[in-house]
């Protein structure tokens, strides 16, 4: 028994270290770059921000809402099983890790998509996400998702950041 739970404490401490590897940002430094970000959102300056996140059973998700409200943002929590439902009720969806893909769901209804995972700028699941560069922040833009958002982004915004 004592090895049994030795085994699962050792499993348990290798997934908070591999997890916290995929988010290479720290959540409250990625909650002020999106809130900035926002700012350079000519599509939400005129629909306004209406933040949900995104989780399965993320552990971060509470994390991420303190931070968005840090900075004047109080986003809802919205479970992934639960998005097709109430997508029509934001205007940006904040994306945590082991969500499945909402790529249909955000272009359909014009919900600009963020994350601190750079793999879903990467690939088409996310407008933008927040990665490291240089051993610093660095905004990530897929110029075809923002589109197929419906999105609008200042070029200002674009002459900084790294376009996929």
């Amino acid at each position: 028994m004592k090895r049994f739970i030795l085994l699962v404490s050792i499993f348990l401490i290798v997934a908070k270290v591999l997890f916290s590897q995929t988010m290479p940002v720290p959540i409250n430094l990625q909650c002020a770059l999106f809130k900035k970000i926002f700012s350079y959102n000519k599509t939400l300056q005129t629909k306004g921000i209406k933040l949900a996140i995104l989780y399965t059973d993320s552990s971060i998700k509470d994390e991420v809402v303190e931070s968005f409200k840090q900075f004047g943002l109080f986003p809802t929590l919205v479970n992934n099983n639960d998005i097709g439902n109430v997508i029509n009720n934001f205007t940006v969806i904040y994306i945590t890790p082991g969500c499945g893909s909402i790529k249909a769901l955000t272009d359909k209804h014009q919900v600009f998509s963020i994350s601190g995972l750079p793999s879903l700028a990467e690939k088409s699941e996310a407008s933008v996400a927040i990665g490291i560069e240089s051993g610093k922040p660095k905004i990530l833009i897929n110029k075809k998702k923002v589109e197929s958002e419906g999105q609008e982004l200042s070029p200002d915004l674009l002459k900084i950041a790294k376009i996929l």
